[in-house]
Protein backbone atom coordinates (compact mmCIF):
# COMPACT_ATOMS: atom_id res chain seq x y z
CA UNK A 1 0.00 0.00 0.00
CA UNK A 2 1.41 3.52 -0.70
CA UNK A 3 0.89 6.92 1.08
CA UNK A 4 -1.69 7.76 -1.57
CA UNK A 5 -3.62 4.69 -1.21
CA UNK A 6 -3.66 4.98 2.99
CA UNK A 7 -5.01 8.37 3.20
CA UNK A 8 -7.46 7.68 0.47
CA UNK A 9 -9.32 5.81 3.05
CA UNK A 10 -10.16 9.49 4.55
CA UNK A 11 -11.69 11.00 0.96
CA UNK A 12 -15.24 12.11 2.14
CA UNK A 13 -15.06 10.84 5.75
CA UNK A 14 -15.44 13.86 8.76
CA UNK A 15 -12.69 15.28 10.53
CA UNK A 16 -14.41 14.80 13.55
CA UNK A 17 -11.16 15.74 16.47
CA UNK A 18 -7.92 17.29 16.87
CA UNK A 19 -5.68 16.97 20.19
CA UNK A 20 -2.34 15.60 21.54
CA UNK A 21 -0.28 14.10 24.42
CA UNK A 22 2.56 15.06 24.91
CA UNK A 23 4.55 16.01 21.41
CA UNK A 24 1.77 13.58 19.71
CA UNK A 25 -0.88 15.33 17.69
CA UNK A 26 -3.74 13.47 17.03
CA UNK A 27 -6.21 13.86 14.58
CA UNK A 28 -9.68 11.66 14.31
CA UNK A 29 -11.59 10.92 11.16
CA UNK A 30 -14.88 9.25 10.92
CA UNK A 31 -17.94 8.95 13.93
CA UNK A 32 -16.59 9.24 17.60
CA UNK A 33 -17.31 6.30 19.83
CA UNK A 34 -16.20 6.34 23.67
CA UNK A 35 -13.81 3.35 24.61
CA UNK A 36 -11.89 3.25 28.08
CA UNK A 37 -8.65 4.70 28.80
CA UNK A 38 -5.58 3.60 30.37
CA UNK A 39 -6.69 6.48 33.72
CA UNK A 40 -9.68 4.23 34.11
CA UNK A 41 -11.70 6.93 32.53
CA UNK A 42 -12.86 7.06 28.84
CA UNK A 43 -11.75 8.82 25.63
CA UNK A 44 -13.24 9.69 22.10
CA UNK A 45 -11.91 8.17 19.01
CA UNK A 46 -12.59 7.96 15.34
CA UNK A 47 -12.94 5.55 13.17
CA UNK A 48 -9.27 6.71 11.98
CA UNK A 49 -6.78 8.68 13.04
CA UNK A 50 -3.77 9.92 11.93
CA UNK A 51 -0.80 10.39 14.59
CA UNK A 52 1.71 13.19 13.95
CA UNK A 53 5.41 13.11 15.11
CA UNK A 54 6.67 15.77 12.35
CA UNK A 55 6.69 18.68 11.52
CA UNK A 56 2.54 20.24 10.47
CA UNK A 57 0.40 22.93 10.19
CA UNK A 58 -3.48 23.30 10.08
CA UNK A 59 -5.08 26.16 8.00
CA UNK A 60 -7.83 27.75 6.96
CA UNK A 61 -7.56 29.91 3.77
CA UNK A 62 -4.35 32.07 4.58
CA UNK A 63 -4.02 31.55 8.13
CA UNK A 64 -2.37 29.54 10.39
CA UNK A 65 -4.58 27.79 13.04
CA UNK A 66 -1.86 25.44 14.98
CA UNK A 67 1.50 24.54 13.99
CA UNK A 68 4.24 22.56 14.73
CA UNK A 69 6.56 25.69 15.73
CA UNK A 70 4.00 26.53 18.34
CA UNK A 71 5.73 23.75 20.60
CA UNK A 72 7.66 26.59 21.65
CA UNK A 73 5.71 29.05 23.18
CA UNK A 74 3.76 28.94 26.55
CA UNK A 75 2.62 31.86 28.76
CA UNK A 76 5.87 32.03 31.27
CA UNK A 77 8.38 32.38 27.52
CA UNK A 78 6.35 33.80 25.43
CA UNK A 79 3.63 36.57 26.95
CA UNK A 80 2.21 37.92 23.81
CA UNK A 81 1.32 34.24 22.51
CA UNK A 82 -1.80 35.12 25.55
CA UNK A 83 -1.68 31.63 26.47
CA UNK A 84 -4.24 30.47 28.66
CA UNK A 85 -2.37 29.07 32.46
CA UNK A 86 -4.76 25.51 31.75
CA UNK A 87 -2.69 24.98 28.80
CA UNK A 88 0.35 23.76 28.94
CA UNK A 89 1.47 25.60 25.77
CA UNK A 90 0.02 27.51 22.70
CA UNK A 91 -0.48 24.33 20.47
CA UNK A 92 -2.74 22.46 23.26
CA UNK A 93 -4.87 25.98 23.23
CA UNK A 94 -5.30 25.81 19.60
CA UNK A 95 -5.88 22.58 18.93
CA UNK A 96 -8.31 22.60 22.35
CA UNK A 97 -10.27 25.37 19.62
CA UNK A 98 -10.10 23.58 16.74
CA UNK A 99 -11.56 20.40 18.48
CA UNK A 100 -14.15 22.30 19.49
CA UNK A 101 -14.82 23.80 15.97
CA UNK A 102 -14.85 19.74 14.37
CA UNK A 103 -17.36 18.77 17.27
CA UNK A 104 -19.94 21.71 15.86
CA UNK A 105 -19.03 22.08 11.92
CA UNK A 106 -18.30 19.31 9.59
CA UNK A 107 -15.20 19.64 7.70
CA UNK A 108 -14.66 16.64 5.59
CA UNK A 109 -11.61 15.68 3.52
CA UNK A 110 -12.14 16.39 -0.13
CA UNK A 111 -8.90 15.85 -1.68
CA UNK A 112 -5.30 14.50 -0.90
CA UNK A 113 -2.20 15.90 -2.10
CA UNK A 114 0.92 13.36 -2.00
CA UNK A 115 4.33 14.89 -1.43
CA UNK A 116 7.92 13.55 -1.17
CA UNK A 117 9.86 11.98 1.42
CA UNK A 118 6.42 11.41 3.75
CA UNK A 119 5.18 14.73 2.86
CA UNK A 120 1.10 15.09 2.58
CA UNK A 121 -1.75 17.45 2.76
CA UNK A 122 -5.48 16.98 3.68
CA UNK A 123 -7.58 19.71 2.13
CA UNK A 124 -10.67 19.82 3.89
CA UNK A 125 -13.95 21.30 3.39
CA UNK A 126 -14.94 24.93 4.82
CA UNK A 127 -11.10 25.94 3.55
CA UNK A 128 -9.46 23.81 6.34
CA UNK A 129 -6.25 22.27 5.11
CA UNK A 130 -4.06 19.65 7.40
CA UNK A 131 -0.28 20.04 5.65
CA UNK A 132 2.53 17.09 6.98
CA UNK A 133 6.09 18.15 6.07
CA UNK A 134 8.72 15.46 7.13
CA UNK A 135 11.82 17.88 8.41
CA UNK A 136 15.02 15.28 10.06
CA UNK A 137 16.91 13.45 8.39
CA UNK A 138 17.51 11.27 11.67
CA UNK A 139 17.51 7.66 10.23
CA UNK A 140 15.64 6.31 13.13
CA UNK A 141 12.58 7.96 13.02
CA UNK A 142 8.76 7.58 12.85
CA UNK A 143 6.72 10.98 10.79
CA UNK A 144 3.58 9.94 10.98
CA UNK A 145 1.28 6.91 11.02
CA UNK A 146 -2.65 6.29 9.82
CA UNK A 147 -4.75 3.72 12.50
CA UNK A 148 -7.94 2.35 12.60
CA UNK A 149 -7.87 2.94 16.34
CA UNK A 150 -9.04 -0.21 18.99
CA UNK A 151 -9.08 -2.04 15.58
CA UNK A 152 -6.78 -5.27 14.62
CA UNK A 153 -5.86 -3.76 11.47
CA UNK A 154 -2.36 -2.95 10.67
CA UNK A 155 -1.02 0.57 10.83
CA UNK A 156 0.61 2.21 8.15
CA UNK A 157 3.63 3.86 9.29
CA UNK A 158 5.56 6.22 7.05
CA UNK A 159 9.55 7.21 8.75
CA UNK A 160 12.46 7.93 7.40
CA UNK A 161 13.40 4.52 5.71
CA UNK A 162 9.54 5.27 3.98
CA UNK A 163 6.59 3.19 4.71
CA UNK A 164 5.14 -0.07 5.89
CA UNK A 165 2.07 -1.85 7.35
CA UNK A 166 2.84 -2.90 11.10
Amino acid sequence: MTPQRALEQLLNIRVSGVGAVGSLVMIQFGELRQVSDNKGGTKSIGEFAIHLSCAWRITRNDSIIAGFGDWEFRESEHRQTKVEPRFKSLVHQRLTSLDQDCSSHKHFVQSIEIGVAGAFALQCSDFLRVEVAPMTSYDDVEYWRLLQPESEEPHFVVGFDGFELV
